[in-house]
């Protein structure tokens, strides 16, 4: 049951068994706020929680994100978006974006709780794409990987995390009339 000196100070509905229950504020001792529904005495339904690094906007279910959400995260060197579907605190379908300032920015694609996407932009410009399958540490274990410096396209090919092929947009050759002066 809710005690105000464990989980902070609550205001708004109490339903018949004194619980928090309907729309109300809770302010938690770490200074964390939560605006919402409640039931039954937890965080449920639609509400906003804001932290001291950022906030979640959207649906929870038994105190965790639950649904339809977004969350902003500011840390130390970078500040990510997470937007899509949570599933037990988790973005189990949707999109996340890292902002590591310095103009680097990562985008991952997340569905049904597998990343299946990571784009890489510096300046704004597209550099690195990985499309597939990934390890636990983010990195490809099979899918495509494709690099872009300025015309130059390079895609490879990976099964297993070891690179199989590697295909440039260009092909480099050797043209000895191409070669101007004394030898």
């Amino acid at each position: 049951d809710f005690e105000k000196d464990k989980k902070g100070v609550f205001i708004g509905c109490l339903n018949y068994e004194n619980k928090m229950d309907g729309f109300g504020t809770l302010y938690f001792p770490d200074k964390s706020v939560y605006e919402g529904q409640f039931k039954n005495n937890q965080i449920e339904g639609e509400g906003k929680l804001l932290f001291s690094n950022g906030s979640y906007t959207g649906s929870f279910a038994r105190g965790r994100y639950n649904g339809q959400g977004i969350e902003l995260l500011n840390l130390d060197s970078q500040t990510q978006i997470s937007e899509g579907t949570f599933l037990n605190g988790v973005l189990f379908d949707g999109k996340k974006e890292i902002d590591f300032g310095d103009r680097l920015k990562q985008n991952y694609r997340i569905v049904s709780g597998e990343l299946t996407k990571v784009e890489q932009y510096k300046s704004g410009e597209l550099k690195l794409t990985l499309e597939g399958s990934f390890y636990p540490d983010s990195s490809l274990k099979t899918g495509k990987k494709t690099e872009t410096d300025g015309n130059m396209i390079v895609t490879s090919l990976f099964v297993n995390g070891i690179e199989e092929k590697r295909v440039p947009n260009i092909e480099n050759t050797y043209n000895a009339n191409d070669i101007v002066g004394d030898s």
